[in-house]
């Protein structure tokens, strides 16, 4: 009898399209669910992240930003298109071609806005990081250079 392919369990703990498939929530950096953490409030959950992930992810932000604003420079050549002909119709199309480029450019502005805010967001973890990692090293010289 010839192999058959592998039969769906959704009570199965297979993981059907590695490794293309994303990380399960809340692992991004190698974080379990675990590390769910909340604000001075108590009220807003959030991750907590190591620095070289934070650092992949202001890089993963600012690639995106950039790879949107080229679409939205790409998206704006179209508001240049003229129509083929000289007849009311060509013109017509155009200025339909004209009003989606501008739209569309519109959008990947707004896409690129929103990632580079969420980079700024990251950079500003990271300084926070780097506040907390220096008040450590302050804190332990002021205390004798540490326990031993």
């Amino acid at each position: 009898m010839a192999d058959q392919p592998p039969t769906y369990d959704p009570n199965g703990n297979i993981r059907w399209f590695e490794p293309e498939a994303p990380p399960p929530g809340g692992s991004y950096g190698g974080k379990s669910p675990s590390s769910w953490v909340t604000d001075l409030t108590g009220d807003t959950p959030g991750f907590q992240y190591d620095e070289a992930t934070l650092h992949s992810l202001v890089k993963d932000w600012t690639d995106l930003a950039n790879e949107f604003q080229q679409d939205a420079n790409n998206a704006k050549l179209l508001v240049a298109i003229e129509g083929p002909g000289k007849e009311y119709a060509s013109g017509g199309h155009a200025d339909r071609i004209h009003e989606s480029g501008a739209a569309l450019a519109a959008t990947f502005e707004q896409r690129q806005k929103y990632c580079r805010d969420m980079a700024d967001k990251y950079i500003a973890a990271l300084g926070k990081y780097a506040t907390a990692e220096e008040t450590g090293k302050r804190d332990v010289k002021q205390a004798g250079g540490g326990i031993l």
